[in-house]
């Protein structure tokens, strides 16, 4: 059966008996509930906001800078980035920005939050990426986040994680926020769930929470795939022990030495990020990222390997697959030399950008990252 709506089909079963063993149970929360909404993250998140207001009775949600939760209007309203708000069409309204990773931001807030003059409202929910994704691979601190969940249940609202991107093993463990001691009343769960790029989308949510919700009120045509829970029931058992966490942290090291090195050798990169195997570059200014996007055609031949995406204007975002047997047969497309053509376009570039009163040039050997991964990146095996 391909897809099933609500129905309890047997391939949806295995997945849930398989995440509830698999991640649930040894963190001590086999009593959560899942939830499949509409197999996309951004329904995902509606259907978190949905429900949070529902539970408080209030409309306002706290977000951060930088952060990125989708592109349906709820979730684009929390999202900050106004290249993608500007699209809307619409006010992007009810939420509260605050600034990530910052404790005199977020005390700030709190003395907001209890004033009566401020003329704050009180909200309905925090939304938070443990790691931010889009908004330049930054991951949040233990002491921070846990302030934001203190500061969410002092005020009665529900501590959300938006974990699309950043779960499922990407950072080294199944949560991204596993080492950071925090209960979350709802975790966001899309892309890596369904294992191999299949649509899916899932709450976990505490029952207190979960109960609330009535028939059909968060409904959807396509939320029982038959792949996605196949695909995704063989993904979790990846995870049944340690060995798979640990060789995405020490791939991701491998990684993290290859860019400290361009650090080290090129001073236009001035930071480089990381948690497990979800990495960023950034650079002075936006003019020394654009060389690796002059590359499209050679990207695309390594888009398997390594897809680099843009943040900002200034960053750059590796993410590499953390399954190794992928990773080792794309390898060789590292070795591939870009074609004359994209010599061309590269030398190019870099006479243009010569001819500006521009005192930062990058060498040629800059611009094809696959040469200085070449070697650091065939460990990986």
């Amino acid at each position: 059966m391909i897809h099933s709506l609500d129905m309890y089909t047997d391939v949806k079963r295995d997945f849930i008996n398989t995440f509830v063993d698999t991640v649930l149970k040894p963190r001590g929360w086999e009593d959560r509930k899942l939830q499949f909404t509409g197999p996309t993250g951004t329904n995902a998140v509606e259907a978190a906001l949905k429900l949070a207001r529902k539970v408080t009775g209030r409309t306002e949600v706290v977000a951060f800078n930088r952060g990125f939760h989708g592109m349906t209007l709820g979730a684009l309203a929390c999202t900050a980035n106004n290249a993608f708000r500007s699209s809307s069409g619409v006010p992007l309204t009810n939420v509260i920005r605050d600034t990530f990773n910052d404790m005199e931001a977020l005390e700030n807030l709190r003395q907001k939050m209890f004033d009566l003059g401020s003329g704050m409202l009180p909200p309905a929910a925090f939304i938070v990426e443990p790691v931010q994704a889009e908004g330049g691979v930054r991951p949040a601190s233990k002491q921070w986040l846990q302030g934001v969940q203190k500061l969410a249940n002092d005020t009665g609202a529900l501590f959300i994680l938006d974990s699309i991107q950043c779960g499922c093993g990407r950072c080294g463990s199944y949560f991204s926020f596993d080492d950071l001691d925090v209960d979350p009343d709802i975790i966001i769960l899309a892309k890596g769930l369904g294992g191999v790029g299949t649509p899916i989308g899932m709450l976990v949510n505490k029952p207190e929470f979960d109960k609330v919700w009535g028939p059909g009120q968060h409904t959807g045509t396509f939320r029982g795939q038959g792949f996605s829970f196949v695909a995704g029931k063989i993904a979790l058992e990846y995870f049944k022990n340690e060995e798979f966490n640990e060789e995405t942290k020490r791939k991701g090291e491998i990684i993290r030495e290859t860019l400290n090195s361009l650090e080290a050798k090129y001073y236009q990169v001035i930071d480089v990020r990381q948690k497990g195997m979800m990495l960023a570059i950034e650079f002075k200014n936006a003019s020394f990222r654009l060389p690796f996007f002059s590359h499209t055609s050679f990207l695309f031949k390594i888009s398997v390997a390594v897809a680099v995406k843009g943040m900002g204007k200034s960053s750059i975002k590796t993410s590499s697959p953390i399954n190794s047997s992928i990773l080792s047969k794309t390898l060789s497309a590292f070795i591939i030399p870009p074609s004359e053509n994209e010599k061309s376009t590269s030398l190019k570039y870099l006479k243009h950008q010569s001819s500006k009163p521009n005192p930062h040039k990058l060498e040629v050997s800059h611009l094809h990252i696959n040469h200085q991964l070449k070697h650091p990146l065939m460990n990986l095996k």
